[in-house]
């Protein structure tokens, strides 16, 4: 079997690696040889490490904004291309789309007119903005796996087929550490409140949230 995932977020190739791993290990807990399935996409280190062979690489694809956006158009053309082409040539039999929605909903489009199973696993946050784009979905996509609880009746009250699967974040806070120990590791007091500041998984998110959310 062949499965190309598509993302273009640091976020979403942690997933996507998470993704992958799952896929391997329950090929080898059923006895299946690993190679019984390949797979593919656009992803960046994670991915890769996991075994996923990369058609494009990420970095530069992690954009915000319209100025973003077309001071990256070049690379993101080139990838839109390059998957384009693949689905021609070597269509997988089964596309994984992970979030990134203004280049995978123009990828699942393309699948579509191919007739081939299009996944879209981690929902855009249609709940917060642009909540339009449920109906474009829901003609472009087979199943819409969700990581929310309230985003499953959205998407089923405008006729997609989801299923909520839960956040794969949790599968990291399995093996919690005490506060205490924590708060020795990041070298912090013993007591007093801590606040988590998260401004994002982009670099100009980053440059552009910490310092607002640091003041």
């Amino acid at each position: 079997m062949r499965i190309l995932i598509l993302t273009g977020e640091v976020s979403g190739d942690q997933h996507g690696a998470k993704l992958a791993t799952a896929l391997f290990q329950k090929m080898e807990a059923s006895g299946e040889n690993r190679g019984a399935v390949s797979i593919e996409g656009v992803g960046g280190e994670s991915m890769e490490k996991a075994g996923v062979r990369l058609l494009s690489d990420i970095r530069g694809l992690g954009v915000v904004g319209l100025f973003e956006v077309l001071s990256h158009c070049g690379s993101i053309w080139r990838v839109y291309r390059t998957v384009k082409k693949r689905l021609s040539t070597h269509p997988p039999d089964l596309v994984i789309l992970i979030d990134f929605p203004d280049f995978n909903l123009r990828m699942a489009k393309i699948a579509r007119k191919k007739n081939l199973p299009v996944i879209y696993y981690i929902s855009p946050q249609v709940w917060a903005w642009r909540s339009g784009r449920v109906s474009r979905m829901a003609r472009l996509i087979n199943k819409m796996l969700v990581i929310f609880p309230f985003e499953k009746p959205l998407y089923e009250q405008a006729g997609v087929d989801c299923e909520f699967v839960g956040h794969p974040l949790l599968d990291d806070l399995n093996h919690r550490l005490p506060r205490e120990q924590l708060r020795l590791q990041f070298g912090m007091k013993s007591h007093g409140q801590t606040v988590g500041l998260f401004p994002g998984s982009r670099r100009h998110e980053i440059l552009r949230h910490l310092p607002v959310m640091l003041a």
